[in-house]
């Protein structure tokens, strides 16, 4: 694809469309709010935030919460973060 006034392509690959995200929709998991849940034995957790696009760790109580909780932030940004 040219743009018009230059003489270059533009690779799909370097700028996809801009909807382009959707294709990979996020797992309910990712869509979730943070529950630290209602216990106190606290656990280093991360969790995915997605007005940010990214993860971030927080103190999980140890039981309850929900799915939006991940052991490493390795793992939580391989099934929830976005590369648009």
């Amino acid at each position: 694809q040219k743009l018009k006034g230059f003489d270059m392509a533009i690779s799909p690959e370097v700028f996809p469309r801009p909807n382009s995200f959707l294709m990979f929709p996020l797992t309910d998991a990712c869509l979730m709010k943070q529950d630290v849940g209602p216990c106190s034995d606290y656990v280093l957790s991360w969790q995915y935030d997605i007005q940010q696009n990214e993860c971030i760790h927080f103190w999980f109580g140890g039981c309850g919460g929900n799915k939006n909780r991940f052991n490493t932030q390795e793992e939580c940004e391989a099934l929830c973060v976005r590369h648009i």
